[in-house]
């Protein structure tokens, strides 16, 4: 148990963590929380917030992620994880970023910083090269949110993650009815793919995404397959504060 949601839980949390819609909402006092279950078992919630905020006095989305396991998982191996991610308010392109991993007792923290101008990632007293526009795995899903998705597109982008730069591609599969605690919804189903042809997760895992058809562009489930089990995150409430 505490290997699965050690291993698998990470990776769902951070690439989330995707019509004839387009999303136009503000990310301004948003608020997701969902229902984390692996396998048979409630493991915890995670939160995302987004709000207003700045960087060098230009107006940015700062995004707030909280994974938490209940206390039935707690018993066996404790998450108390916080990510917050400042966001271009155009593009949705990462800025800046900070991690702090609390996982049983595993401790991790992370920061970067990306320079935009120069197209460098700043971290760990590293620099590295990557593309002006480039996203957070986790923050992606409110670019996702902005894309005019239909059946059989795909669309490519890179993604940088402690000092891992990606190419995704992100294909948009089929169309499917879901039902979560907050309702049932007409949804595009998404996957992201390696765009080199490499597995994009471990032990050959998919992710998939299912996202609301309708002018919010909701991140309704998310889901990750895996040769130990199933981990799912189920919307159960959205709210604007």
């Amino acid at each position: 148990m505490k290997f699965s949601i050690k291993k698998y839980l990470f990776h769902i949390i951070h690439v989330i963590y995707l019509t004839s819609f387009c999303y136009t909402e503000e990310l301004n006092n948003e608020k997701l929380i969902y229902d984390i279950n692996f396998r048979i078992f409630s493991a915890g919630e995670a939160t995302f917030e987004s709000h207003i905020d700045s960087i060098n006095n230009e107006e940015v989305y700062k995004i707030v992620s909280k994974t938490i396991s209940n206390k039935f998982l707690d018993r066996f191996y404790k998450i108390r994880d916080q990510i917050d991610i400042w966001i271009d308010k155009d593009n949705y392109s990462l800025l800046k970023i900070n991690k702090k991993i609390k996982e049983g007792r595993y401790k991790r923290n992370f920061s970067a910083i990306i320079d935009q101008q120069q197209s460098l990632a700043i971290y760990k007293n590293k620099t590295k090269k990557v593309p002006k526009i480039v996203f957070d795995p986790l923050a992606a899903i409110y670019y996702y949110r902005t894309l005019n998705l239909k059946k059989n597109n795909q669309y490519d982008f890179f993604t940088f993650d402690e000092g891992k730069l990606k190419e995704i591609t992100l294909k948009v599969t089929d169309t499917e009815n879901i039902k979560t605690p907050l309702g049932r919804f007409q949804c595009f189903v998404l996957k992201p793919f390696s765009k080199n042809g490499k597995k994009l997760f471990k032990n050959n895992g998919q992710m998939t995404i299912w996202i609301s058809n309708d002018e919010k562009r909701l991140p309704i489930k998310i889901e990750q397959n895996t040769s130990i089990g199933k981990l799912v995150l189920n919307l159960r409430k959205y709210s604007k504060f």
